[in-house]
């Protein structure tokens, strides 16, 4: 299973698509939804229908544990 670089659900590697930069570096993107909204340089962060908002905030929750303990 592939993560995609922008919203970061998983899908599997046969379905999205997979863009290089000049540098080198590999875009996995699981639609053209996400392919687009990269190009235009929206923040994932910001959107409310990508999962990487939850992540973060996950994170930001499990680091509060770790600093009470």
């Amino acid at each position: 299973m592939a993560v995609c670089s922008f919203c970061k659900r998983e899908y599997h590697s046969f379905q999205g698509v997979t863009l290089f930069d000049n540098v080198g570096r590999a875009w996995k993107f699981c639609s053209s939804k996400c392919r687009k909204n990269k190009e235009l340089g929206r923040d994932s962060l910001k959107l409310k229908w990508t999962e990487k908002k939850s992540i973060v905030e996950e994170k930001a929750g499990e680091q509060k544990q770790v600093k009470n303990a």
